[in-house]
């Protein structure tokens, strides 16, 4: 089943509060399985490989598709001794986590692995009318002539500096705040020889620079592979450019747990104009002499993830996108029995809420349906807020060129120094991906 069969031994630092005059006990646990990628078959036992240092005794917890199942004792000494072994015979993923016998324990060893992939399936049914709905709040949007402000950035980079044009950008929206962000591209450029690459922004703390658009980010797209027009979206249509003040409001004020509010209907969901924007942005992209009228690539990490479902999946002009770790893919899995993805909004509102009926029309597993575009999706098989479970419900959808990748220590954020190494071919990949499609 694998292209890489090799022994994972990576090494995860145990902290275990000690009882005696209540001092720390650092404990050096390893945990390995046999599966580079984590991914195994029906019928292929799940071993789980455990060593440490000294001998102690742990807990080992099980949690089955992100949700906590059972728990048991363990001893883990210097020799290497399988701490778990069964095998399944339907798709699941499965999580194991080592934890200190006292309840203060932090910094707990975990992996993950995942069995039969490519049976997993949505858990939202397909609306009839998701296609319809989503032109009808195109042509929506379309009637209203997009007023774009272009204004000159200055490179600081002097790798690009004299050879970009950077412009901050503003696309006026019939509803919610404008499409902001910046745009760029090589100064040589000749008409219909760039593709587009656009960059969709993860969730966070609306201040966070990962969160902010950035002109610098911009202007090296511009140049990635053989050169592009290069968009960078503020996810919220916020100005840029602005001192931290101006964004700590919108974090503080009117964006306060913008993804944690209630789902009452498709007008007050926060991701529509958010999609929309994306659309926008996307339109006047298309008008550029320098389009070549073939490429089209979006990418981004966890919200910006769901954004480059949405997009690759409503718009046939997108050729290629990257998701890694995507959010609002598969947010219907608790009516499966697993656990949901970010926004989680069957968790939240309760499994017969108006969710139930609205979520789906955002859904990115949904949205990936029948798509065709290039596909390079990774999943993290510790991440809890967006479970690999639903990331590949959303791949085994789509019908294109597809690749996705697995890795056994990643939980939603970038693996820490620990397991990095690890995972770095993961990351090579994905930039590659974009090169090579973009040359």
């Amino acid at each position: 089943m694998k292209d890489i069969k090799r022994l994972i031994v990576l090494p995860v630092i145990l902290m275990v509060a000690g009882i005696a005059f209540g001092q720390t006990i650092n404990d050096h646990i390893t945990l390995s399985i046999d599966e580079a990628d984590g991914r195994y078959a029906k019928g292929e036992s799940v071993k789980v490989y455990a060593q440490s240092d000294s001998t102690s005794t742990y807990r080992l917890k099980l949690y089955v598709n992100g949700l906590y199942k059972s728990e048991s004792t363990v001893e883990i000494g210097p020799d290497r001794s399988v701490i778990f072994n069964e095998s399944y015979d339907k798709a699941i993923a499965l999580m194991f986590e080592v934890a200190g016998i006292c309840e203060s324990s932090n910094g707990n060893a975990m992996i993950g692995a995942i069995v039969a992939p490519e049976e997993f399936e949505p858990g939202f049914d397909e609306p009839r009318d998701l296609r319809k709905f989503w032109r009808k709040q195109f042509r929506r949007m379309r009637r209203s002539e997009p007023v774009v402000i272009l204004t000159p950035v200055p490179v600081s980079n002097p790798e690009y500096a004299s050879s970009t044009d950077c412009f901050d950008l503003e696309i006026s929206m019939p509803e919610g705040r404008p499409v902001r962000g910046y745009i760029a591209f090589p100064k040589d450029a000749g008409k219909r020889t760039l593709p587009i690459v656009i960059f969709a922004h993860a969730a966070g703390k609306i201040h966070n620079k990962w969160t902010l658009s950035d002109p610098e980010v911009t202007a090296a797209l511009a140049h990635r592979g053989g050169g592009a027009i290069a968009m960078d979206i503020n996810a919220h249509g916020l100005l840029n450019g602005q001192p931290e003040s101006y964004y700590k409001g919108f974090e503080d004020g009117e964006l306060h747990d913008y993804s944690g509010r209630n789902v009452t209907s498709h007008e007050e969901f926060y991701f529509r104009t958010m999609f929309l924007r994306l659309e926008r942005a996307l339109d006047y992209a298309c008008t550029s002499p320098y389009w070549d009228r073939k490429r089209v690539l979006v990418f981004g990490e966890s919200q910006g993830g769901a954004q480059s479902a949405f997009l690759a999946g409503v718009d046939k002009r997108v050729g290629a996108a990257v998701m890694t770790v995507p959010a609002m893919m598969d947010m219907g899995g608790a009516l499966k029995g697993r656990l949901s993805a970010w926004v989680k909004p069957l968790e939240r509102d309760g499994i017969d809420s108006p969710a139930k009926d609205i979520a789906p029309y955002y859904d990115g597993a949904l949205l990936l349906k029948g798509c065709k575009a290039r596909l390079f999706i990774e999943a993290g098989l510790i991440d809890v807020t967006c479970p690999p479970a639903g990331v590949f419900s959303g791949y085994n959808n789509a019908k294109g060129q597809k690749r996705i990748y697995t890795y056994p220590y990643r939980p939603h954020h970038e693996p820490n120094a620990k397991y990095h190494d690890g995972w770095m071919y993961i990351y090579e990949a994905r930039n590659a991906f974009i090169d090579e499609y973009l040359e």
